[in-house]
C-alpha cells in the first residue's frame, strides 16, 4: 500500500472515528439558572466503555508465505513457484474507532508485519475495518473485559528469497484477521482513561498471486475517550 493511500486511510479513519464517537458528546451537564438538567440515557447506563477509541497493537510472531510473481502471464506456472519456510518476526496496528456500547467498538485499522528466516523475507500491511466485541460482558461479569476481535479490508504482501534464483511473489487484494485480548485498566487520563493487555492474532492476505498467513502474540494498548 502506497504511502499516499496510507495516509488517505488514516485521515479516513480519525474523521469517521469522530463521528462514531459523536454521541458520546451529549453525557450529562447541567446548566446555570432556570436551564434543565440534559443527559443521553444511552450513555448514562454505560459502565465501562464509550467515546472515541485509539488503540495500538504490537507484537511478535511467526509466518508462511507462497505465491507467484504479480503477473498474468507468470503466475500458476511452477518455474515461477516461491514458497517460504517458517518466517519469524513482527507486527503493529493503529486503531481509531468508538465505542459503541460497553460491549462493542468499530473502527479503522491501518497496519504493517515484517518476517524472514534465512532464505526469505515478507513483508505485508494493509488497513481497513475492526470490530471489537466482549462477549461475555452481561453474561459473566468477571470477564467483561475478555475482548474478540475480527478485521478486514484490502491487503498486500510480497515475499522474497534471501538468496538465490527465485522470483519475487507479491499482490495486493483482501485481509482479514481475528483475535482475542484482555484489558487491563491503568489509569484515568484526558477524561477518559487507559487500558493495556495481552492480545493473540491470526491474520491473512490473499490475492491472485499470492497467500500469507501470519499469527501474532503482543500488547493491545488503547485510550477510551469517555468513563
Amino acid at each position: 500500500m502506497s504511502r499516499r493511500a496510507g495516509a488517505h486511510v488514516v485521515a479516513a479513519a480519525i474523521l469517521s472515528a469522530i463521528a462514531l464517537a459523536a454521541p458520546s458528546a451529549h453525557a450529562q451537564f447541567t446548566a446555570t439558572g432556570d436551564a434543565q438538567h440534559a443527559s443521553d440515557p444511552s450513555i448514562d447506563k454505560r459502565t465501562t466503555r464509550s467515546g472515541l477509541v485509539i488503540g495500538i497493537i504490537a507484537g511478535f510472531g511467526v509466518a508462511g508465505a507462497s505465491g507467484y510473481p504479480n503477473s498474468s502471464s507468470e503466475i500458476g506456472d511452477p518455474d515461477y513457484y516461491s514458497s517460504s519456510d517458517l518466517l519469524v518476526g513482527s507486527g503493529s496496528a493503529l486503531f481509531i474507532g468508538g465505542a459503541l456500547a460497553d460491549w462493542i467498538n468499530f473502527g479503522f485499522w491501518i497496519g504493517r508485519e515484517n518476517f524472514r528466516s534465512h532464505d526469505w523475507h515478507s513483508t505485508g500491511g494493509g488497513g481497513g475495518f475492526r470490530v471489537e466485541a466482549f462477549p461475555l460482558f452481561s453474561l459473566y461479569p468477571t470477564l467483561k473485559n475478555l475482548g474478540l476481535e475480527a478485521q478486514f479490508g484490502i491487503g498486500g504482501t510480497s515475499l522474497q528469497a534471501q538468496g538465490g534464483n527465485y522470483p519475487e511473489a507479491s499482490g495486493t487484494e483482501s485481509f482479514i484477521g481475528i483475535g482475542a485480548f484482555y484489558e487491563i485498566p491503568l489509569f484515568h487520563a484526558l477524561g477518559g482513561h487507559v487500558v493495556l493487555g495481552p492480545m493473540a492474532e491470526y491474520d491473512a492476505i490473499y490475492s491472485t498471486s499470492i497467500a500469507r498467513g501470519a499469527g501474532i502474540l503482543g500488547l493491545r494498548f488503547a485510550f477510551y475517550g469517555g468513563m
